[in-house]
């Protein structure tokens, strides 16, 4: 019996349509001005190295380090490497910004097209300004509210809880510069990532790429999913397990509920 799932029938079905030809437009684009995005990269991480020094300092002298830890520096060029990697991050992180932003304004010239997956698998995008906007909108939001979730709420429970835990060991806090900014890094970037989850749930239920049954029929293996990635980003212990990935499940569950509400 022959699959009905045939890939290079799909590939040459993507590449012949409007999302195809914008795909193939974008790697013209970015072929073309590697030199210009290179330089924007350059840019940025000689402007923000100027910066992150400030930034080390307000994670480092804040309230966040409890009583009985502290923080070090073990080589001479620990903290210069650190804020070398710290303004890499940031601009390569504006370049990503920058190079989404074309990409959205190239994709305003493509309208409601279908895209094909498999036989049984064909659902439409519409590609709009307004929608682009809104979601941008709603993914900033959400990403501010991970970034204060995991600085005002994860931060200082988790390093507490670790500073006594090491204390009841009779042990003493002394975290290396690199490791308590990575540690942190960390958290926000899970938190940032994971306060996503709304967005891709109610666009995969908007465009009817899958249906809210079947997301509620394996909600058990995508919160499994939640809490491997929770686990991923956070210390090995169930407390920082916790605390990453509940966020992230409600709201999951939460989208699951505003789209059967506002579908009606």
């Amino acid at each position: 019996m022959q699959s009905g799932f045939n890939v290079e029938s799909i590939l040459s079905d993507f590449n012949a349509s409007e999302t195809g030809k914008l795909v193939s437009s974008l790697r013209s684009y970015f072929q073309k001005n590697i030199i210009w995005i290179f330089m924007l990269f350059i840019v940025g991480f000689v402007g923000f190295y100027s910066v992150v020094g400030g930034i080390i300092s307000f994670l480092t002298g804040g309230n966040q380090i409890p009583d009985g830890a502290s923080i070090i520096v073990t080589s001479p060029m620990e903290l210069i490497l650190l804020k070398l990697r710290l303004s890499a991050m940031i601009s390569f992180g504006v370049v990503i910004f920058v190079l989404l932003i074309i990409a959205a304004r190239k994709a305003q010239a493509y309208g409601l097209k279908p895209m094909k997956l498999a036989d049984e698998i064909e659902f439409e995008v519409k590609v709009s300004f307004v929608g682009i906007f809104l979601v941008a909108i709603a993914s900033l939001v959400l990403g501010a509210l991970g970034l204060a979730y995991a600085w005002e709420v994860l931060t200082p429970l988790l390093l507490e809880y670790l500073t006594n835990d090491a204390a009841n060991a009779g042990l003493s806090s002394e975290w290396r510069l690199e490791s308590y900014i990575g540690f942190i890094a960390n958290l926000c970037v899970a938190s940032v990532i994971g306060f996503q989850a709304p967005i891709p749930t109610l666009l995969l239920l908007k465009y009817e790429v899958v249906k809210r049954e079947e997301l509620i029929k394996y909600r058990r293996h995508i919160w499994f999913v939640c809490m491997v990635g929770g686990a991923f980003f956070s210390p090995p212990d169930p407390l920082s397990l916790f605390l990453v990935s509940v966020p992230i499940i409600a709201l999951f569950e939460i989208s699951l509920l505003l789209y059967k509400i506002f579908s009606k």
